[in-house]
Parts: C-alpha cells; structure tokens; sequence
C-alpha cells in the first residue's frame, strides 16, 4: 500500500507518518511526506492508494490539488485533514473518501484508513455477469423495467427491481424517487426537489422523501467530519 501525506506543517506529517507505521505495523507499506503540493502534483505519476491532504497548504490550495488528483489518479482516495470546516461546501464539489479534522486522532485515523468503501456489487445482464465497485456509483435509475446502474466509466443495464438493488448497497445510497437511487459520495447541491451531481448530472426527489432527505444527508455529512 502507498500513502501520501501533504500539509506544510512538517510536525504533523511526521506525527501522522508515525501513527500510520504503528497502526499498519509490520505490513508492507509505503508513507511518503509532501510539504507543497507541486511535490505532491509530481509524485502520483506513481499512484498512491490514499493522499492525506491539508486544505490549506501554504499559498495552494488543497480543494485546487485535489481537483487535479480527481483527473490525474482517479483511484486515489483522498482524506482532507483540516480544521476549517468552512470549506465543506468546496470540499463536496471534489471526489473524496473522508475527512478528519485536527488534531488527529488515532482512532479515527484508522477508521478512515481501514475502512471498505470498495466493496463489490455484482450485477447480472441477460448475457453478461459484471463485478464493479459500489463507489464507482454515481446513480441508478430505473425505466422500463430495466434498471441502468450509472458507473464513473459506463452504464450498465440490467433486469431488477430497485428494492432488490438498494437491499445489496451500503450507507452511500438513498433512494431519492421511486425511480432513482443515489450515491451521496456524488452529491453536490441539495435543492427541494432535485440532487445535483458533481457530474452536472441533475436527479429529482420525491416530495415525500425531501425532509427525510435532509435530514440522512446531514448525518451522512456528519459522519464524514
């Protein structure tokens, strides 16, 4: 496994360095530290599994990093490390995997770390058995009764009930309308009667389910901090 740490504050990427070689032990890992992000920029022509990125990394900005990581190595999971939870609106408009706020603590470190947001979805066609990743996700929707799972890299269609779909997915997923699930990693925008993707997709949401809504979306935020 390869990890990249990026803050400009030299102690704290030696701190974290320190509590991710104790929480991995023995393990075959491999922790690199970047004090700005050009370093960083440069470095994930190897890709590294996660980045821990800081917000504010001298004069760059860590929302602007992690955009350019999103394009460039879009494996990597990213989890920002701040204590300017101001950004959060920013932060939403980026593909990222968690965030944990300073000062930092072990036990959090570890959950955001070992933590499986990769788990496999298998979805079978009338001709083809595919195995993807539930975060790979952005959204489901149904028409016709066939289902069309909405993947980072393409759209897959099958035969299955939404109900029987939302029954295999993790927490990330709500349905939002009978006839939409969504992956709230891929929200950007909350308005009253729509979901805004980060992909300038825009989904609808049962007026029924929008105070529902609200409310699991602030927890799901919330568990994310």
């Amino acid at each position: 496994m390869r990890i990249y740490i990026c803050d400009n504050n030299e102690l704290l990427c030696e701190h974290i360095k320190n509590m991710i070689t104790e929480i991995y032990e023995n393990k075959e890992i491999e922790i690199s530290v970047f004090n700005n992000a050009n370093d960083l920029l440069n470095a994930v022509k190897t890709v590294p599994d996660f980045v821990l990125l800081d917000i504010s990394i001298g004069q760059d900005y860590g929302i602007d990093v992690a955009l350019k990581l999103n394009k460039s190595a879009i494996k990597t999971k990213i989890i920002y490390i701040t204590s300017h939870l101001e950004f959060v609106t920013d932060i939403c408009k980026t593909n990222y995997s968690n965030i944990l706020i300073k000062p930092i603590q072990k036990d959090k470190l570890i959950s955001v770390l070992k933590s499986s947001p990769e788990e496999n979805f298998i979805i079978k066609s009338a001709s083809n058995i595919y195995k993807i990743k539930q975060d790979e996700i952005i959204f489901i929707e149904s028409k016709k009764r066939r289902a069309y799972i909405h993947t980072q890299n393409e759209t897959i269609s099958c035969y299955s009930k939404l109900s029987e779909l939302m029954s295999k997915l993790n927490s990330s997923f709500y349905m939002c309308h009978k006839s939409f699930i969504v992956n709230m990693n891929y929200i950007y925008k909350f308005e009253n009667a729509s979901l805004k993707l980060k992909n300038d997709i825009s989904i609808p949401i049962s007026r029924a389910k929008q105070k529902d809504f609200q409310q699991i979306f602030t927890d799901y935020l919330g568990e994310k901090l």
